[in-house]
C-alpha cells in the first residue's frame, strides 16, 4: 500500500504485487536497483524505467518470499513491450505485468494466467483492464532450456 493506494492480489499460485509513485530518485538509487546491462535495454525515459524495474523486481522478490536485500540478484532479460517485462531470479523466469494510473505504477508477477487490473476511487470512476499473458522469445528460449 501507498499512502494514495492499496493493491490486492488473488490467485492460486505465489504472485507479488508492488506499487510505486513516481518521484525523483538519485543516482545511487539507480545502481543499487540494476546493473549497467539492464539499463541498456532500453533507452525509455530513465525514471518511467526505473520505477518499471524497481517494482518489477519488488513483486518477484515479494512472490520467492525473499525480500529487497536479493534487488540486483533479480535480473530484468527482457523488455516485452511497454507493459511487459521478464526477470530472471534464482533460475527461474518470472513474467511482470505494470499498469500505470494516476502517476503511479503497479507491477505483478504472472505465471501462465491472466491478470485483470481494476483501479477504483483515485481516478474518480472504475477503470478494468485485462492483460493476458505473454511469453517473449527470451522466456520461451531459457523455458525450453536453450540459453
Amino acid at each position: 500500500h501507498k499512502s494514495e493506494v492499496v493493491g490486492a492480489d488473488v490467485a492460486g499460485k505465489r504472485i507479488g504485487i508492488d506499487i510505486e509513485k513516481f518521484r525523483p530518485c538519485s543516482p545511487g538509487l539507480f545502481r543499487k536497483t540494476a546493473e549497467e546491462e539492464e539499463w541498456a535495454l532500453s533507452d525509455d525515459d530513465p525514471l518511467q524505467l526505473f520505477f518499471r524495474y524497481w517494482t518489477a523486481k519488488e513483486s518477484v522478490l515479494k512472490a520467492s518470499g525473499t525480500g529487497v536485500k536479493d534487488l540486483l540478484k533479480c535480473r530484468v532479460i527482457d523488455l516485452v513491450d511497454a507493459t511487459h517485462l521478464a526477470i530472471e531470479y534464482q533460475n527461474e523466469i518470472w513474467a511482470i505485468a505494470h499498469l500505470f494510473f494516476n502517476n503511479h505504477i503497479a507491477s505483478v508477477t504472472q505465471h501462465q494466467f491472466s491478470v485483470e487490473w481494476t483501479v477504483e476511487g483515485v481516478l474518480g470512476k472504475d477503470k478494468r483492464r485485462t492483460d493476458e499473458h505473454r511469453t517473449s522469445n527470451a522466456q520461451h528460449r531459457m523455458l525450453n532450456g536453450e540459453e
